[in-house]
């Protein structure tokens, strides 16, 4: 058992500022993070959700980009070398239009 002399000389070293003793943590690191967030989400629970809503958005965006810009983007431009317009014939005929161009009625 500490004698009362060496109870009030720890008492004076960790009283003092700065303390002279360094501070001891019995949990681990991964322990002591969710321990804190924890403690967060009963303290500050509207806050707490809205930044998980905010990383959880900002990822969702992040990983959106990235996707799109390996698959080529939302519209498929074809690029043709002739450099001009090329058009696909109609299923059901030229529409009133003949070979030429001109127009038949």
């Amino acid at each position: 058992m500490p004698s009362r002399t060496s109870i009030l000389e720890t008492v004076n070293k960790v009283t003092a500022s700065p303390p002279k003793l360094k501070p001891k943590l019995t949990i681990g690191f991964f322990a002591k993070i969710a321990f804190d967030v924890k403690t967060t989400f009963k303290e500050h629970p509207y806050l707490s959700a809205g930044c998980v809503l905010g990383v959880a958005f900002g990822c969702l965006s992040l990983l959106r980009g990235r996707m799109r810009r390996t698959r080529g983007g939302h519209f498929k431009l074809d690029d043709h070398s002739g450099g001009g317009k090329e058009y696909k014939s109609p299923l059901l005929g030229l529409g009133g239009v003949s070979a030429n161009g001109s127009k038949t009625d």
